[in-house]
């Protein structure tokens, strides 16, 4: 179900990973637990991924898994979130095909369109990983383990306000965003809080 807060509610930021300009930034390899591939030295900076040296990229945002240290970060130019494995280092593709647009529920993330992703979070509980389309004004969902996407809440182009309390798990257009651009999921697991920046709210949606 879906709720709304009328005050502000308080959302940890992580301060981990930089995206901004061409490029991911990691900014202390010790709180990603020195698992990648490269680690670097506490205090120091180095990119994690630079498509062309110099060109300019819409980078959206990144997460953390704390299950396994995977990262998650959108390149809105490319219409894309990359995931960089916390084991390994290795980048591949998370979610979308390089087309802007909207498709692919009940299938691979990585065949799915995606527009304009502005917030990722990680569920520390199930490692289910949600993000904001923001272009799209939906909340979409990619299954831990099986990497299949699926719209969580939202009317897909269509930015408004209705829903709360609303039981939408089977019917997730009964929800409707404008533009929202943070999540994060609580210390349970149990909600996924929402920023819905462009109704002026935080949204509180019950996990199943």
């Amino acid at each position: 179900s879906s709720t709304r807060r009328g005050a502000a509610v308080p959302i940890a930021l992580s301060l981990w990973l930089l995206a901004f300009a061409a490029a991911v930034y990691q900014a202390d390899a010790q709180i990603v637990g020195g698992s990648l591939a490269e680690p670097i030295e506490p205090g120091t900076v180095k990119w994690l991924y630079r498509p062309v040296t110099g060109t300019t990229r819409s980078m959206g945002c990144v997460a953390v898994s704390p299950i396994n240290g995977d990262i998650f970060f959108s390149d809105n130019t490319a219409r894309k979130i990359f995931k960089i494995a916390g084991d390994t280092g290795a980048l591949s593709v998370f979610a979308g095909t390089g087309t802007a647009g909207f498709s692919g529920d009940g299938g691979l993330a990585s065949a799915a369109k995606i527009h304009t992703v502005s917030a990722i979070t990680v569920n520390h509980v199930t490692g289910d990983v949600y993000f904001a389309d923001s272009g799209q004004h939906v909340i979409r969902k990619v299954s831990n383990g099986t990497g299949i996407i699926t719209t969580m809440i939202g009317t897909v182009g269509f930015a408004s306000y209705a829903g709360d309390g609303s039981v939408i798990s089977s019917n997730p257009t009964l929800a409707k965003l404008n533009g929202p651009q943070g999540l994060c999921v609580t210390a349970n697991g149990a909600k996924l809080l929402i920023s819905d920046t462009n109704n002026h709210v935080i949204r509180s949606f019950t996990l199943d």
